[in-house]
């Protein structure tokens, strides 16, 4: 325990002894672990300033001039005093003031680091990384079917930030980086197309996942970035919202493609086309939306032989037997027919080997 005591008597207080004494506890404070610091401050005397001339006016003494020279003068000393002692105190204040905070912020790492190793304590670190792993894929937000955003707020993102040990973690697992909802943003393309690109980094030649929201000529950027990892993308969900867009960017060779949805399709007779240039690759094709007849779906062979899962719309029954026919491989089918049953038509037998689920409206 370290004591000052700061006594101010009249005017003659030494505020210079005093800021010494302060600097001297605070670095003994610092360097050998004072707990406390007491400052007892007696109280300040106020001396007796009366004179003959206190009472104005005062009509029944004459005023000397010279009295009342000296007595300013006398005040003036006294005042320009009074300053000083008010300055240094400041100064005094002023140090303990930054000793305080020094001490604050020494706790608060002192608590900081305690938290810290506390935390060690816990079951929770002690789990293996392939546990800990496992637990962040039950963390990817539910609510979504496929794709997922860069926000902090969510896993994996938010994994990322509860402290280092997690995000190296997270950062480790490419599986928790294969899915990605992707939209072009030219307010701040450059700081979004960073984190878009740090994201797919992450996935280390995993199989990508991708929504692409397209809007006039969004396909370039779009390309431009998912380019250096195209023969890692199996699926691709792809929203057309102008005319102006250029699917043959986003949809040619990608030598690992497996499924493709496409939505919002603006230029109708182009899909046909495009989808017949599809890699062998291909299994799962959603379509739903745009509809088709007998030619459209003609025109896409040969892709029709190698899927096993469709979701498409269609004019007439007779077209939605002529895809089982055209699909010999279909596992699952979700189909929705325009217009109603024909009881006139005359309907052949057929059957299809693989089928295994049909959604029929």
């Amino acid at each position: 325990m370290q004591a000052i005591e700061m006594t101010t008597a009249n005017s003659k207080a030494n505020i210079l002894d005093m800021i010494d004494a302060l600097q001297n506890i605070a670095l003994v404070s610092a360097y050998n672990n004072v707990h406390s610091l007491q400052l007892a401050c007696s109280q300040v005397t106020i001396p007796d300033l009366e004179t003959p001339y206190s009472s104005f006016p005062n009509t029944d003494q004459s005023i000397h001039q010279d009295h009342i020279s000296a007595i300013i003068n006398e005040r003036q000393k006294q005042l320009d005093a009074v300053l000083h002692e008010i300055s240094g105190m400041e100064t005094v204040v002023d140090g303990l003031k930054n000793l305080h905070q020094q001490l604050v912020e020494k706790k608060d790492r002192i608590t900081q680091s305690m938290n810290m190793h506390k935390r060690f304590g816990s079951a929770l670190w002690r789990l293996p990384t392939e546990v800990l792993s496992q637990i962040f894929y039950h963390c990817l937000p539910k609510d979504r079917i496929l794709w997922f955003s860069p926000s902090s707020r969510e896993a994996p993102m938010l994994l990322t930030e509860v402290c280092r040990g997690w995000r190296e973690v997270a950062v480790g697992i490419p599986g928790l980086w294969r899915r990605l909802y992707m939209q072009v943003n030219n307010s701040d393309w450059q700081e979004v197309a960073f984190c878009y690109d740090s994201w797919l980094k992450r996935s280390r030649g995993c199989r990508l996942s991708l929504q692409l929201n397209c809007d006039a000529d969004d396909s370039i950027k779009l390309r431009s970035l998912v380019q250096p990892y195209i023969n890692q993308i199996t699926s691709l969900c792809i929203y057309f919202f102008s005319d102006m867009v250029q699917p043959e960017l986003l949809l040619i060779n990608l030598p690992a493609f497996q499924e493709l949805k496409i939505r919002n399709f603006q230029d109708f007779p182009s899909v046909p086309q495009y989808i017949s240039r599809m890699p062998s690759t291909l299994r799962s094709l959603d379509v739903s939306g745009l509809w088709f007849n007998l030619e459209h779906l003609s025109s896409f062979d040969p892709v029709w032989a190698n899927l096993t899962n469709i979701g498409i719309d269609i004019y007439q029954l007779n077209e939605f037997l002529h895809l089982l026919q055209l699909c010999p491989n279909l596992s699952s089918l979700t189909v929705y027919v325009r217009r109603r049953f024909d009881r006139t038509m005359t309907l052949e037998p057929f059957t299809h080997s693989e089928i295994r689920y049909i959604r029929f409206s």
